[in-house]
């Protein structure tokens, strides 16, 4: 089910080898923009019974099917910090991470990692 109260992000994309800025071997973002959001916690416990760590925080973005936005594996996000002044494209300073990209039935579903 949808949250309907959405947050606000701050959404980083990782430049492609056909966006101007590349680098090869380097991780590089583009600069955060806002979007609105259903974000999910997921508890510990239930990391736990799925095999993962109890101390590793995981959210869950549930997007409608026709969702306009699109999101990718490796991006970052900015979900409880907000960004600074000066932008850096190859240390953002994100606290999220964009784990996997699952295309359901009738909605996406994404799944964020905390950066220490």
């Amino acid at each position: 089910m949808l949250n309907r109260y959405k947050l606000p992000i701050w959404y980083c994309r990782r430049l492609q080898p056909t966006d101007e800025g590349y680098v090869k071997d380097i991780e590089r973002f583009r600069e955060p923009i806002q979007r609105y959001l259903n974000l999910n916690p997921i508890s510990g416990e239930l990391m736990l019974m799925s095999g993962g760590e109890l101390n590793v925080q995981t959210i869950t973005i549930r997007l409608p099917k026709g969702h306009p936005d699109k999101y990718f594996e490796g991006d970052r996000m900015f979900v409880y910090r907000k960004p600074e002044g000066q932008f850096n494209p190859i240390e953002p300073g994100c606290d999220y991470k964009i784990l996997s990209v699952l295309p359901m039935h009738t909605f996406t579903e994404i799944l964020a990692r905390k950066l220490v």
